[in-house]
């Protein structure tokens, strides 16, 4: 793209503002002269079309000469449209192409999602094709504007990336202990949700676990009466919902999950002691998950409830960068797919509301760090001794127990085991 004359606008949709990614401006008049433009769009809902001889309202020394709203659609349709449509314009004329788009930063990377198909979007790419197919297009003035949705969502993983995740055969999943125990205490403004999340990860080194804020504008408190712009007050008397997946039983190429019912019952138990009505799934494949989060990202029903909590205990993994969520048959969702579901544009009904997704289980087989070699070898013996098919239940004596301690946690089982030593 050398020697052309572009400028991309991004506007964020909720605040109003604008800002510049890309300014190549080569050759555009001076803004008291007149220029001719033509319009397109693809918003995702069917708007008005500007109107011949007005002024655009983006930069109004464009007069607009001809204009064409679409419904949003792929890239493929979407340059086919601009094709067909772009065939007949005076290539003096302004280019002006307007997109609604989902927008949210992945590390230190600002990515665009395309709300219709929920695939990446990549605005070089697109400005590549768009002149490949059209080439008087090359020389002429362009506007591109992508209206930006963006996303108000708590992300929660129970590990990290590679990482194996820490459960324990009493209290089930360790994170999902510990999110109830930060759901317990979260009733002030100096002690939100997030706070008490944060002193875990920093202070219980053992666990590593991630937190994701993704436009995060508000803080999430439980049991606060009075209600302020800074936080999201979830007390008693509001409606919330909550959504479990719990998957445990994959095809041979997946380790089976074992004990997921405690911890189906630790975020249960902490999400019903703040009046989340919650609704159970179990062993979803791909294609059933899909079905389950995005026939309830469009209920309208939605509009009453105050927040949503969408808790995935499953397998996961990063496969060429993006992190991914299994179902039963072996099949994966992306948490990009995820996270546009239930942006702001998409799930209008939960739009500035609070929405958080939990994922409990392994990412991984690695262990962290701060443990020695030895360590870590002897985990992964202990590892393969219990994962097998075999019930260690079976054809036991009476008055049995078995407690092994490893840098790992506590393995028990048998039919004897002393309560008051593993009370939880």
């Amino acid at each position: 793209m050398h020697n052309t004359d572009l400028l991309v606008w991004y506007y964020c949709l909720t605040t109003a503002k604008m800002f510049n990614e890309l300014n190549e401006i080569k050759n555009r008049p001076r803004r008291e002269m007149i220029e001719t433009g033509v319009c397109i769009s693809f918003p995702l809902k069917i708007g008005c079309k500007y109107e011949k001889g007005t002024k655009y309202p983006r930069d109004t020394s464009i007069v607009i000469r001809d204009s064409l709203v679409c419904k949003l659609s792929s890239t493929s349709e979407m340059l086919e449209i601009i094709h067909d449509f772009a065939a007949n314009w005076n290539t003096e004329d302004v280019f002006i192409l307007e997109m609604t788009v989902t927008g949210f930063d992945e590390g230190d990377v600002f990515n665009l999602y395309n709300n219709y198909d929920k695939t990446y979007f990549d605005v070089n790419n697109f400005l590549h094709l768009l002149i490949e197919q059209n080439s008087h297009l090359k020389w002429q003035p362009k506007i591109l504007v992508f209206d930006v949705c963006p996303i108000n969502m708590l992300i929660l993983w129970s590990t990290t990336r590679g990482y194996a995740n820490r459960v324990s055969l009493i209290a089930g999943s360790y994170f999902s202990d510990i999110f109830r125990s930060c759901l317990k205490t979260s009733h002030s403004c100096e002690g939100h949700l997030l706070y008490h999340l944060e002193e875990f990860r920093l202070n219980y080194h053992q666990l590593p676990f991630q937190i994701s804020t993704i436009n995060l504008l508000k803080h999430i408190t439980f049991g606060r009466e009075e209600k302020t712009e800074l936080y999201h007050n979830l007390g008693d008397e509001t409606k919330k919902l909550c959504i479990i997946i719990n998957n445990e039983n994959f095809p041979h190429n997946l380790k089976k999950k074992y004990m997921t019912s405690k911890t189906v019952e630790n975020y249960e138990v902490a999400l019903e002691r703040h009046n989340f009505e919650c609704r159970k799934f179990t062993n979803l494949k791909c294609s059933d998950m899909w079905e389950t989060l995005s026939t309830l990202s469009e209920d309208e029903s939605l509009k009453s409830y105050e927040a949503l909590v969408v808790i995935l205990i499953s397998i996961s993994q990063t496969i060429k960068n993006k992190d991914v969520i299994y179902g039963t048959d072996g099949e994966y969702i992306t948490m990009n797919d995820l996270i546009v579901l239930f942006s702001d544009e998409y799930c209008e009904s939960l739009k500035g509301k609070v929405k958080m997704l939990v994922i409990d289980g392994p990412r991984g087989e690695k262990i962290p760090a701060n443990r020695s070699e030895e360590d870590q070898q002897g985990i992964k013996a202990i590892s393969e001794l219990f994962d097998t098919s075999v019930s260690h239940l079976k054809n036991m004596p009476n008055s049995f127990s078995l407690n092994v301690n490893t840098a790992f946690g506590n393995f028990v089982t048998g039919n004897c085991i002393p309560i008051s030593l593993y009370d939880h």
